[in-house]
C-alpha cells in the first residue's frame, strides 16, 4: 500500500519563536517515522536564520531574493512546481497567505488534496490574518481551544475543527524551585509594549514588598532593548532584572525559579508555559486569548490574572513571593503530560486518517 504524502508548507520564520520549537517537534518525529505518512516540510520563502532546524531530509528550503516582492513571487512558483511534482495528499499552511496560494492552485490546476490550516496565534488579535479566507479550507488543526473558539465565531463548521495542543518535551529531572531568593524569569522575545507587553510585567513585579529577582531570557531589536532599560532605570528596579539575550536551550541558563511569567496581550498556546511545567515550574500568566487557560490550571500548576489589571498580576505576584502557596512539581509535571510527543503524535495520526477517509 501506498505511503499518503503531507506537505507543511511554512511562511517565511525568524527561527527563534515557539512556532519553530514545534514545527522542529514535527520533523523529529519524521525522522523517526510518522506512523506511515511521508511528510515534507517545506520554507518556499526560505528562513531569516538557516540553523533553527534539525537536520532533515524533508526539510526543503528554498532560497530566494531579499526583495519582499520578487521573494513572493518566486515562493508561489516554487510552491506551484513542488505541488504539482509531489501530488501530496494533504498540504497543512501556516498562514492565510500560503491558504489562499495553495487553494488557487488546486483549482486552476485541478490537483487533488486536502488543505488543513495550522496558525500559531489569535486569529481575533494576531496580526497578518485574512479571515475571510479561512474557509478555503477543508480542516483546521487548533493549537488551543480559544482558536477553535474564534472558528467557531466565523462560522467554520465544527466536524472541521481539531484541537491538538503543541507537543511539549518531558524533562527526565525537574528545576529547583527557589525560595530565597525570589526569582522569576520570562522566556521569549523582549517586547516592551505589543504582543509581549513586558511593560505590564514590570509594573506588577514593581509593586511587591518583597525582594526579588528577574531573568530574561530572549532577544528583540536594539532599539527594544533600550527602550526596555529606559523603563527599568525610571522605575528603580533595573538592578533587579539580568538579561541573558537568545539561548537555543533558554533553560539551561538558571537552575532553580520562583515561577516563570507571561504577560502577553495574546497569544496561540503559550509555549513557555508548557516547558516551564514540564521542568516543575509553576507559572503566572496573563488570561490572554488564546492558550494559557489551556495550559495553566491556578493553584495546581501557578496562575491566571485578568489581562491590564496589574494589580491582580501584583497579587498573584505577592502569593508567590511571600511563599502562602506550595506547588507539588509532580502535579505541575503531570499537569502537561497531555502534551508529551508520544500521545500528541498518537492524536495527530489519528487525525491525518481521518482526513483522507
Amino acid at each position: 500500500m501506498a505511503r499518503s504524502k503531507v506537505a507543511v508548507l511554512l511562511p517565511r520564520l525568524s527561527g527563534h519563536g515557539g512556532t519553530e520549537t514545534v514545527v522542529n517537534e514535527w520533523i523529529e518525529r519524521t525522522n523517526q517515522d510518522f506512523w506511515g505518512f511521508d511528510v515534507d516540510f517545506v520554507a518556499a520563502s526560505s528562513t531569516d536564520t538557516q540553523d533553527w532546524h534539525v537536520d532533515s531530509l524533508a526539510y526543503l528550503d528554498h532560497h530566494v531574493h531579499r526583495n519582499r516582492l520578487i521573494r513572493l513571487t518566486e515562493g508561489t512558483l516554487f510552491t506551484l512546481r513542488y505541488l504539482k511534482s509531489t501530488r501530496p495528499n494533504i498540504v497543512v499552511v501556516l498562514s492565510t497567505k500560503l491558504l489562499q496560494v495553495v487553494s488557487a492552485i488546486r483549482k486552476i490546476f485541478r490537483l487533488n488534496f486536502q488543505i488543513v490550516t495550522w496558525l500559531h496565534f489569535s486569529l481575533r488579535y494576531g496580526t497578518g490574518f485574512d479571515l475571510s479566507k479561512i474557509s478555503l479550507a477543508d480542516w483546521h488543526l487548533c493549537i488551543s481551544s480559544g482558536i477553535k473558539d474564534e472558528l467557531l465565531d466565523l462560522g467554520i463548521k465544527k466536524s472541521t475543527i481539531f484541537v491538538i495542543g503543541n507537543p511539549v518535551k518531558p524533562v527526565s529531572s525537574s528545576k529547583m524551585l527557589s525560595v530565597h531568593p525570589v526569582v522569576f524569569v520570562y522566556v521569549g522575545r523582549l517586547m516592551l509594549h505589543g504582543q509581549k507587553n513586558l511593560h505590564e510585567m514590570f509594573l506588577g513585579l514593581k509593586g511587591l514588598r518583597s525582594d526579588w529577582q528577574l531573568k530574561l531570557i530572549g532577544d528583540g531589536p536594539e532599539e527594544e532593548i533600550t527602550s526596555i532599560k529606559t523603563e527599568l532605570s525610571d522605575l528603580k528596579i533595573a538592578d533587579k532584572v539580568e538579561f541573558f539575550g537568545w539561548r537555543s536551550d533558554p533553560w539551561s541558563a538558571f537552575q532553580s525559579a520562583t515561577a516563570v511569567l507571561l504577560t502577553s496581550k495574546y497569544e496561540g498556546f503559550g509555549m513557555t508555559l508548557a516547558e516551564a511545567c514540564a521542568r516543575g515550574i509553576p507559572c503566572v500568566s496573563s488570561d490572554c486569548p488564546v492558550g494559557p487557560r489551556d495550559i495553566i490550571s491556578p493553584g495546581k500548576n501557578g496562575f491566571l490574572y485578568c489581562p491590564g489589571s496589574v494589580k491582580d498580576l501584583t497579587k498573584c505576584l505577592s502569593v508567590l513571593s511571600k511563599h502562602s502557596v506550595s506547588f507539588n512539581q509532580s502535579i505541575i509535571t503531570d499537569s502537561v503530560s497531555k502534551f508529551y510527543p508520544n500521545q500528541y503524535f498518537s492524536n495527530l495520526r489519528n487525525i491525518f486518517r481521518r482526513f483522507l477517509s
